[in-house]
This record gives C-alpha cells, sequence and structure tokens, in this order.
C-alpha cells in the first residue's frame, strides 16, 4: 500500500512538473515567434501538431531532469544551487538537440541562438525568483508555527501525552 501510494505521489509530482515546463515552454516559443526568430509558426498560422507533440516530449524529457534532481523520492546531497545548474545545463542541451533535429530555426543564425538563449535565460530568472519567493514564504509561516508550538508548549497549554 506504501509503495503503491509513493508510486501515485510521484507520478502527481511528475505531471506538476510537466504542466510547470510546458506553459512556459510554449510562451517562451510564442514570444520568440513574434520577434520572428523560430520557424515553429507555420505560415504565420500558429504552431502546428507535430510541432506541438515535439515540444511536449522535449517537456516530458525536462520534466524527468527536474524530478530527478528536485523530487524528494530521489534524494541525494547536493546543494540547491548546484541542481539548478544541472538542470540549467541538461534544459539548454536537450533543448539545443530538440533545436537542431526537428530545424525549429536556422542553426547558422546567431542571432536566433542569442534570442534562444535570452528567452531561456528570462525563464530561468522569473523561475528563481518564483522558487525562491516560495521558499521564503514557507519558511515564514513554518517559522510562525515554531514560535506558536514553542509559546503554546512553554505555557503548558498542551502536555507531552497529547502527542
Amino acid at each position: 500500500m506504501a509503495e503503491e501510494k509513493k508510486r501515485e505521489s510521484l507520478f502527481s509530482e511528475f505531471i506538476s512538473y510537466f504542466a510547470y515546463t510546458f506553459t512556459p515552454t510554449i510562451l517562451a516559443i510564442t514570444a520568440m515567434g513574434i520577434f520572428n526568430v523560430t520557424n515553429l509558426f507555420v505560415f504565420n498560422d500558429g504552431l502546428s501538431y507535430t510541432t506541438i507533440v515535439q515540444i511536449t516530449v522535449l517537456t516530458l524529457i525536462l520534466s524527468v531532469f527536474v524530478l530527478l534532481l528536485f523530487s524528494e523520492n530521489f534524494t541525494f546531497k547536493l546543494r540547491f544551487f548546484w541542481r539548478f545548474c544541472l538542470l540549467l545545463l541538461a534544459v539548454f542541451f536537450t533543448t539545443a538537440v530538440f533545436i537542431i533535429v526537428f530545424n525549429w530555426f536556422p542553426i547558422n543564425d546567431l542571432s536566433s541562438w542569442l534570442t534562444f538563449l535570452l528567452f531561456s535565460a528570462i525563464c530561468f530568472i522569473v523561475v528563481i525568483l518564483w522558487v525562491l519567493i516560495k521558499k521564503r514564504l514557507e519558511s515564514k509561516k513554518i517559522n510562525s508555527l515554531l514560535k506558536n508550538y514553542k509559546a503554546r508548549h512553554k505555557r503548558g497549554n498542551i502536555s507531552e501525552d497529547n502527542w
């Protein structure tokens, strides 16, 4: 039963990572399309179904990286900064492979690559800020709960028998 629950938790965690990755990916690619950097848009009519499938496969791969690096199910001693650096490298290299294989934009065009790096960096900065703010808010909440617990425990409102 516990193993099944762990698998369900892992699956729901993977789906969350997929959703958190897919949405900004589509937004970044759309922004690149606005600046005419990418070949992903078919005749300026939007993304084709094959392109959406390619992006979905890329996002699934990136979600596996996120799951392996940040999930509590796969713990290993590595600071958040280094996990994030590994994720950054994985994202850049995996996305570069997809760009080359599926010809998402001209491979020999330096401005396209620079724009890709710029939009990727912007997305990563937004994610870092979001994670830092989330961690800070969680930390404040936990510290507040701990302070309340200590205050109640000190006054004797909670006995050891109730735990």
